[in-house]
């Protein structure tokens, strides 16, 4: 992808374009329940994301994502990823895009949980 004039590609692993429905979570800092919005990726690599999303995001902000790989793009296998991620960038909202542009920065993975299995039996 290219990098607007002026801007420097800072990514260290390549990102694969990826739209799917991602579940955010909004972690107060003051502590509470967190805010959960829905939102959709652009993006996704190991160590990054890039997502739309209709809510005020702030650089430095902690957020838990959440994504569903579905069985067609991982050899049968579904799973839903889920990780703790900072927000790096925010651009504003466009008119043909769903919510503002949120860059993370992926700061550690939680366990993935299998949804399906190659043979087509979901997880219990």
């Amino acid at each position: 992808m290219k990098e607007p004039q002026g801007t420097t590609e800072r990514r260290t692993v390549p990102r694969q374009t990826l739209a799917l429905p991602v579940r955010i979570e909004m972690m107060p800092s003051s502590g509470g329940s967190p805010t959960v919005i829905e939102g959709l990726t652009r993006d996704v690599s190991c160590k990054g994301a890039y997502f739309w999303g209709r809510a005020a995001f702030e650089v430095g902000q902690r957020l838990r994502l959440a994504w569903s790989i579905p069985p067609e793009l991982n050899r049968q296998l579904g799973l839903e990823i889920r990780c703790v991620a900072e927000v790096v960038r925010v651009d504003p909202a466009q008119p043909d895009k769903p919510g503002m542009g949120v860059a993370v920065r992926i700061l550690h993975f939680e366990t993935p949980q299998v949804t399906s299995w190659p043979d087509g039996s979901p997880q219990t």
